[in-house]
């Protein structure tokens, strides 16, 4: 993990955690995570205190966070074939690994789900073709499907109606 400055900036937090600025903002104004705010502009700042505090509370890996792609429930219950509901449950019941970023977002490393899915004979089909991207990573655009013509009015004249 980099060497963490003694005040961090939200956009900082959230480098290291792999969320937003925003979701950052949220945890501080709801009191998830301790900080202060600048009376000036307002912006908001987290102590390495109190950030490395939030981290250990909600057993977040940081330094494997840092290297290893992950996947949300909803990616996971695509894989193994069931809802993000029991993929929730499995994590929260320590049944599949995974973590909570302090909210109702858990993630679990890729190697992790690959090896619950393999222990509990689940089919890797899907998860051969699927290939996880690090948060940060550039996305390759997708081709855009050409659009299909709409069905025209037939027999009617289009623009505007005589009265």
């Amino acid at each position: 993990m980099m060497q963490l400055k003694d005040v961090l900036t939200t956009g900082e937090v959230a480098t290291l955690l792999k969320v937003t600025t925003n979701t950052v903002a949220k945890w501080f104004d709801a009191g998830l995570i301790d900080g202060f705010k600048h009376p000036g502009s307002n912006t908001r700042r987290i102590s390495k205190p109190e950030f490395l505090k939030f981290v250990d509370k909600h057993n977040v890996p940081i330094k494997r966070l840092q290297k290893e792609p992950f996947l949300t429930t909803a990616q996971c219950a695509r894989l193994c074939f069931v809802t993000t509901n029991t993929i929730t449950k499995w994590i929260d019941r320590s049944i599949l690994p995974g973590f909570s970023l302090g909210t109702e977002r858990r993630l679990v490393f890729h190697r992790d789900l690959i090896r619950f899915m393999k222990d509990k004979k689940i089919p890797l089909i899907r998860a051969k073709d699927f290939v996880p991207t690090m948060v940060g990573e550039e996305k390759k655009p997708k081709k855009k499907k050409p659009r299909k013509k709409k069905a025209g009015r037939k027999g009617k004249k289009r623009g505007r109606r005589k009265r």
